[in-house]
C-alpha cells in the first residue's frame, strides 16, 4: 500500500475541514455575531418599593436579610425610614396589598420583618454611622428650625443632618413624637419603644438640638424666621373639627377624640360613661372606640356616614375593633344633640344614602327623608377630621409663603400625609428640597416621575414553590429573631433583579452564561446567540431582549 500522506478530506459544499484547537470546540467558534437579539440583565423596579410612601428598598434588603447580612439590611432600610420598630405597627402596609406574591400564595409579611428589624436595631445597639464617615460635608454652617417633632419633623430632621447641616428641633410637648406619641393608643405602639427609636436613630446624630415643651408663638415667630437659615413647619393636624350641630357648642359629655387619646396616652383619669357613641370613620374614631372598651365602656358605636368599606381607617384595625365588641353603624349621621336631666345624651341621627361622587371623589352621603331615630349615649366622641394650627405664622397664605426660606410638611401640606409613612415621606422630600435651596438659592418641588414596576404576567411563577406565610408563628415562636425574619424574607421573589438562582446558567444551550467567583453571573457574548431562552426561564423578569445593533 502507498504510505504517501493523504490529502486533508472535504466535506462537499463546506469547505476544508476547520483546523485544530487547543481549546474546546464552544470557546473556539465565537458564535455571538449570529444573534440578531441580546439579552441583557436588568434591574427593575419592584411593585412593593413603589407601593410604599417611603419608597423604601424592600427587596433589597429582603435579599440581604436572606444571605444573612441582617445589619446590612437595617442600614439600607433606614437610608429612607429613620423609624421601622414603629412603622412596622402602625403602618397600614400597602407594599404588601402589591406584592406579586399575592397573586401566588400570599404576600410576603414586609411589614412584620420591617418591624423585628428595627427592634433587633435596638436590642443589638446598632445606631446610624458617625455622621463623619457618612456626608464630608461638615463644613456646612447651615441651621434650620423645625416646629414640631412629629414624623414629618423627625424625619427631616434625620435627613437634614445626614446631609451635614445642624438642626433645631422645636416641640410644644414634653414628649417627642407629634401623633405618634399623644394619638396613637398605646396597645399599638409603645410609648418606650417610640422613645428608644427616636433616641437611638436620630438623636444620636450629634447636630439634632432639641427645645420641648417650647410652643412657638406670635411673637417669637419673627425671631425663628430671621434666626434660621431655613424654617420647616411641621406642627401637623393638631385640631379636632367640629360636627356644627345644634346642641355640641358647650356641652362637656362631648369629647374630642384627639383629646379623649391624649389623656389616655398620658394616663391622666377619663370620665366617662358606660355608652359611647363615636362619630368618625378614620383610624382617629376606631382608636378612641377601641380604647374606651378597654377602659371598660359597656356599649361603644361607631356612626359613619358611608359604607363600612368606605372608612379610612386601617381595614385590620376596624376587624379588631368588631372583634372586640364594638359596633360599626354605617351610612348614619348625627343631626342633634340634647343633654337630658339624667345625664344621658339624646342623640339624633338620620339615616343616609349614597349618590353622585362629591369633591373627594367617593359617593356623597344624602339623608334620606323619614329615616331619623335617637339613640341615648353617656358621652360622645368626636372624630370626624383634624386640621392644623398655624396662628402663630403671622401674614401666612395658603397659596404663597410670606417668605421664601419656609418650607411645610407632613399634615399641614397642601397635599397631607395621611398616614405616618406619608409623613415620613414628605419630611424627607422636604430635607431634599431645603438641602436644594441651601446650596443654590433656588425653590423648586421634588416631584417623583411615575414609575413602572414588574407586574406578576412578567415573571415565570413555574420556578416559584407554594409556601404560605405564618406571620402568627413567627411573631409567636421561641427562635432567635434573626432566624425569624430570615425564614420570611426567603419567600420574597425577588421581582426585577437578578438574586443569582442560576436558571440562566442551567438552561443556556450553548453554554454562554458563566458562573463568576462570587457566585454571580454573567452572560459571555461572544458565544451568546440571542435565542431569549434565559430570559423565558428567568424567574424574576430581570433579563430583557434587546435587538442588537451591529456597528
Amino acid at each position: 500500500m502507498n504510505d504517501a500522506k493523504i490529502a486533508s478530506p472535504r466535506l462537499v459544499g463546506l469547505g476544508p475541514i476547520l483546523p485544530k484547537s487547543d481549546k474546546s470546540s464552544t470557546e473556539a467558534f465565537k458564535t455571538g455575531d449570529w444573534r440578531t437579539l441580546k439579552p441583557e440583565m436588568r434591574v427593575k423596579n419592584s411593585a412593593c418599593k413603589l407601593a410604599c410612601p417611603i419608597g423604601n428598598r424592600i427587596r433589597d434588603y429582603l435579599q440581604l436579610i436572606r444571605e444573612g447580612q441582617i445589619k446590612e439590611a437595617w442600614k439600607i432600610l433606614i437610608e429612607t425610614n429613620p423609624l421601622p420598630a414603629v412603622l412596622g405597627r402602625v403602618c397600614p402596609h400597602p407594599c404588601e396589598e402589591k406584592c406579586l406574591r399575592n397573586q401566588f400564595d400570599q404576600p410576603v409579611g414586609i411589614n412584620t420583618i420591617e418591624g423585628f428589624l428595627g427592634e433587633l436595631a435596638l436590642q443589638k445597639g446598632w445606631r446610624p454611622e458617625n455622621i463623619k464617615q457618612l456626608i464630608p460635608r461638615l463644613h456646612l454652617r447651615h441651621r434650620i428650625a423645625i416646629v414640631g417633632a412629629g414624623p414629618a419633623g423627625l424625619a427631616c430632621a434625620y435627613q437634614l443632618r445626614r446631609l451635614g447641616h445642624w438642626v433645631d428641633i422645636f416641640e410644644a410637648e414634653k414628649e417627642l413624637g407629634g401623633m405618634l406619641y399623644f394619638g396613637i393608643p398605646r396597645y399599638r405602639l409603645p410609648k418606650d419603644l417610640l422613645r428608644r427609636e427616636i433616641e437611638n436613630n436620630i438623636l444620636s446624630l450629634e447636630g439634632i438640638k432639641v427645645n420641648t415643651d417650647t410652643s412657638i408663638t406670635q411673637p417669637v415667630w419673627p425671631l425663628i424666621v430671621n434666626d434660621f437659615d431655613a424654617v420647616l413647619i411641621a406642627t401637623g393636624n393638631g385640631k379636632s373639627r367640629k360636627l356644627k350641630i345644634e346642641g355640641e357648642a358647650g356641652n362637656h359629655q362631648i369629647i374630642s377624640g384627639l383629646d379623649f387619646l391624649r389623656k389616655v396616652n398620658l394616663g391622666q383619669e377619663v370620665n366617662i360613661g358606660d355608652v359611647i357613641i363615636v362619630i368618625g370613620g378614620g383610624n382617629a374614631a376606631i382608636d378612641a372606640g377601641r380604647s374606651a372598651k378597654k377602659l371598660g365602656c359597656k356599649s361603644v358605636s361607631v356612626l359613619y356616614r358611608r359604607r363600612e368599606e368606605d372608612m379610612p381607617a386601617f381595614k385590620d384595625e376596624i376587624e379588631a375593633a368588631k372583634n372586640e365588641g364594638i359596633e360599626i353603624i354605617p351610612l348614619v349621621a348625627p343631626v342633634l344633640i340634647e343633654k337630658r336631666c339624667d345625664g344621658l345624651l339624646r342623640i339624633g341621627c338620620v339615616k343616609m344614602e349614597l349618590r353622585e361622587p362629591d369633591e373627594s371623589g367617593r359617593p356623597k352621603p344624602i339623608p334620606i327623608a323619614g329615616s331619623q331615630y335617637i339613640a341615648f349615649a353617656h358621652n360622645l366622641i368626636t372624630a370626624v377630621g383634624e386640621e392644623s394650627d398655624l396662628s402663630f405664622m403671622t401674614g401666612f397664605d395658603d397659596d404663597k409663603f410670606p417668605l421664601e426660606n419656609i418650607f411645610v410638611a407632613g399634615d399641614v401640606s397642601l397635599n397631607g400625609a395621611g398616614t405616618v409613612a406619608g409623613a415620613i415621606a414628605s419630611g424627607n422630600r422636604l430635607a431634599q428640597e431645603i438641602d436644594l435651596y441651601l446650596e443654590t438659592g433656588e425653590r423648586r418641588e421634588i416631584v417623583c416621575a411615575p414609575e413602572k414596576a414588574v407586574q406578576f404576567s412578567d415573571l415565570n411563577p413555574e420556578h416559584f414553590e407554594y409556601k404560605y406565610r405564618d406571620i402568627k408563628s413567627i411573631i409567636g415562636s421561641n427562635r432567635p429573631v434573626e432566624q425569624k425574619i430570615q425564614d420570611e424574607a426567603e419567600r420574597c421573589f425577588s421581582c426585577g433583579v437578578c438574586n443569582n438562582c442560576g436558571n440562566c446558567w442551567l438552561y443556556c444551550p450553548d453554554v454562554a452564561v458563566k458562573e463568576t467567583l462570587e457566585g454571580k453571573y454573567e452572560i459571555l457574548y461572544d458565544y451568546c446567540k440571542g435565542c431569549g431562552i434565559c430570559a423565558n426561564e428567568c424567574p424574576r423578569n430581570a433579563i430583557d431582549m434587546e435587538r442588537e445593533v451591529k456597528q
